[in-house]
């Protein structure tokens, strides 16, 4: 029996594929690396840093104590006009909301993906 919370990536995945979500796609390395760094994650943000014992907080710059991957993508104030853009997009697909990044990256939809890649681009995330 194992006693341990399930990691990010094992709440997105619980059980595991042995084929990868971008095989039939036609995507460039840094896309699917920076996908599968959103579900493992991992990244350059201050609770991943923070984890690694590289930093002294894992506050964000907005305030709010923690600056995860639900913060940057669904709450940060220093990014509200690209985030409202990002869910209404998001909402087209059919995405349902309340919602969490978990949720999200569980579509494996790559008109999903693209979303959050454009995301990422215009607020200048470093993950």
């Amino acid at each position: 029996m194992n006693d341990q919370a399930p990691t990010q990536y094992g709440l997105i995945y619980p059980t595991i594929n042995c084929r990868a979500w971008y095989a039939n796609l036609s995507v460039l390395r840094w896309f699917y690396s920076t996908i599968a760094r959103l579900k493992f994650g991992h990244g350059q943000f201050p609770t991943h840093l923070y984890r690694l014992h590289l930093i002294e907080s894992p506050a964000c710059s907005c305030g709010n104590v923690k600056e995860d991957i639900n913060h940057l993508f669904l709450e940060c104030d220093n990014f509200t006009a690209d985030r409202k853009e990002m869910l209404r997009e998001l909402s087209k697909m059919k995405v349902e909301f309340p919602t969490n990044m978990v949720q999200i990256l569980r579509h494996n939809n790559i008109n999903v993906y693209r979303v959050l890649m454009k995301y990422i681009k215009s607020t200048n995330i470093l993950i």
